[in-house]
């Protein structure tokens, strides 16, 4: 620990404002503020785990309750429960891809894909909404926009340090 210093030394070419390492030593101690890096990665890596849970739940749920997944295949695509699979699978992988900081960026680049993918499903839920009676229309028209914004989440959370 530096010992406390009795006059003030000004190192800044602005006058009036003093440098930090003066007023470390004129103080005689560093204050401990969080760091804004250390706070954006407590940030990614709660977004990191939101993610993979997320993509998690959902890809089981393609294989545990196929019948919602399957009633928002829009009709022109053919091979809806391996399509409906398909996706299940890449989810999961997804989120385990998530989970491993060298695989990450890869993972997040094949689930902004797999979001893509799925619009024209999330389209059709919108455009039909009386096949889905249990989902309000606002929200079947609200995933739209909020599929945009979990395209944006995903690839910014898997970008590479």
């Amino acid at each position: 620990m530096n010992p406390p210093l009795t006059n003030l030394q000004v190192t800044s070419r602005t006058p009036g404002l003093y440098n930090i390492e003066s007023l470390i030593a004129f103080t005689g101690r560093r204050f401990n503020y969080p760091q804004p890096q250390l706070l954006n990665n407590h940030k990614k890596t709660l977004s990191i785990y939101l993610i993979a849970a997320l993509f998690l739940f959902a890809g089981v749920n393609h294989f545990t309750q196929p019948a919602l997944f399957l009633k928002a295949m829009p009709p022109w695509l053919p091979w809806h429960l391996p399509l409906v699979h398909i996706s299940g699978v890449f989810e999961i992988l997804g989120a385990i891809g998530m989970l491993v900081t060298k695989t990450r960026p890869y993972a997040a680049y094949g689930l902004v894909l797999l979001l893509i993918a799925v619009f024209p499903a999330n389209l059709h839920m919108a455009l039909n909404p009386n096949t889905f009676p249990a989902i309000p229309v606002a929200l079947l028209y609200g995933r739209l926009p909020l599929q945009l914004v979990l395209i944006a989440w995903v690839y910014r959370t898997g970008k590479a340090n």
